[in-house]
């Protein structure tokens, strides 16, 4: 359609696609089932439970880990909503207290 690069479906969607005869693109079935099992497997290989995900995300937020846009980001909705400043330390097991450093 034109919107989408050869390399752009592979990267994005595991879409091999070849020119047929006239020259345009199509999709190869057989070669795209392969490069998304590949793709699979790759993505299981390199995944962790959740569990452990979300500890180590929440000592990125406890650290502050983060490009200075998000926490000004962050910082900003905490002195707006209450309710976000709530449901943010109950959702990560922090303090009530908890606030990010100032980068002001």
């Amino acid at each position: 359609n034109g919107f989408l690069t050869e390399e752009g479906a592979l990267a994005a969607y595991g879409i091999v696609l070849r020119r047929n005869k006239a020259g345009d693109l199509e999709a190869d079935l057989a070669a795209t089932a392969k490069k998304r099992k590949a793709m699979r497997a790759k993505r299981i290989k390199s995944s962790i439970p959740v569990s452990e995900w979300m500890k180590q995300q929440k000592a990125v937020i406890i650290k502050d880990k983060f490009a200075i846009e998000v926490t000004r980001m962050y910082n900003s909705a905490m002195k707006l909503s209450p309710r976000f400043t709530k449901e943010f330390t109950s959702f990560w097991g922090l303090k009530p207290t908890f606030r990010f450093k100032s980068v002001d």
